[in-house]
């Protein structure tokens, strides 16, 4: 009966320790927002999806092989004039006119992407290129080719419950234990 007793308020003191640390002040939120910045900036992305392999099921082994030449070319080609500014979408699609594709291009739009979004490679790729540059990355699946559009910061408002979250769960961490 003892043990069930301190128990609960074991538990209770917990529950009361994790409600006050869920709550931080309007300028622990503000501090911690201008102190990690860089966090909470994020790129808005346009992204080229060139397919690696003949997508066609019905392609003979010289259409696969004839394809397989093109595509690289057609690649470098189209990361040439996105690099100029041309538009992302009319690129997708004079790419997959080039190397004859029936299937509907997927959108370019990736819309704003934040630190982490993507795997670490492309992620690290994103964060080193500013406004108005071309990066790519290839995988076994297709070439992409990525254009960061522009920069921006996610205002404070919209990120607040992830920064109570962060403060919430940095003092969960420094709590004294009994």
């Amino acid at each position: 009966m003892r043990v069930l007793r301190l128990k609960t308020l074991g538990d209770l003191y917990r529950n009361q320790l994790a409600e006050q640390y869920r709550n931080p002040s309007q300028q622990e939120i503000e501090d911690y927002y201008k102190a990690n910045q860089d966090k909470f900036e994020g790129a808005k992305l346009t992204r080229i999806f060139i397919p690696t392999n003949n997508p066609d099921p019905q392609a003979t082994a010289a259409q696969k092989q004839d394809y397989q030449k093109k595509v690289q070319q057609v690649v470098d080609d189209i990361q040439a004039r996105a690099a100029k500014g041309e538009e992302m979408i009319k690129l997708q699609k004079d790419a997959y006119t080039s190397l004859a594709i029936a299937a509907t291009p997927p959108t370019t739009e990736l819309g704003l992407a934040r630190h982490g979004a993507f795997p670490p490679k492309i992620d690290q790729e994103i964060v080193s290129h500013k406004a108005g540059e071309v990066f790519r990355s290839d995988d076994g699946t297709g070439h992409m080719i990525y254009r960061v559009e522009s920069r921006q910061t996610s205002p404070l408002e919209s990120v607040k419950a992830e920064i109570v979250q962060q403060i919430f769960a940095r003092r969960w961490k420094r709590r004294p234990r009994s």
